[in-house]
């Protein structure tokens, strides 16, 4: 096939072919940037934030720990005198044999997490401990159950039903009376 135009003609024509590919080209670049740069400015501004956050927190440890050097030896120790008679107070149950005679208890298989120990007073006549933990199966902790009922250490043992409802790794959360 011949072509028809002449060849200055051809030359404009690829010129302003080369140009408009190049002002899309261009034009497409220009976008995508745009683009970008708005999808990042919230990521950038979340990093400020907490940046500003870590800057405050960093300071007001440093802050707690000149506080803390600041304090004299005598200071602690009148602080750790006054645990001391704190703990001199609590009535004649020793709290550490009645949480090893539980752990004692304890079967295989059942973890205990945590120990709350509320002391007599005017309200409550009797003093507690609350006993938090999992256990891998009901059956497990149904028998350390029993076994803490049949202690003379013990007036009584509230073990809720809602305890049961699961039976294979079932938390647990029983409150123990003392005599």
């Amino acid at each position: 096939m011949s072509n028809l135009l002449p060849g200055k003609n051809k030359k404009e024509i690829k010129i302003q072919f080369l140009l408009r590919f190049l002002i899309v080209i261009t034009v497409f670049f220009l976008l995508t940037i745009i683009l970008l740069a708005i999808s990042l400015t919230p990521s950038y501004v979340l990093s400020q934030v907490r940046e500003s956050v870590v800057f405050d927190k960093v300071e007001s440890l440093k802050k707690s720990t000149e506080l803390i050097k600041r304090r004299t030896s005598a200071d602690i120790l009148l602080v750790e005198k006054e645990k001391v008679d704190v703990l001199k107070n609590i009535e004649n149950i020793n709290v550490d044999e009645i949480i090893e005679k539980i752990v004692a208890k304890s079967p295989a298989g059942l973890k205990i997490t945590s120990f709350y120990y509320e002391k007599e007073d005017g309200d409550k006549p009797v003093s507690a401990i609350t006993i938090n933990g999992n256990s891998n199966n009901r059956n497990n902790l149904i028998a350390f159950v029993e076994s803490l009922e049949v202690d003379d250490a013990f007036s009584k043992v509230d073990f809720p039903a809602s305890n049961l409802v699961k039976g294979e790794s079932v938390d647990f959360s029983i409150k123990i009376y003392i005599k």
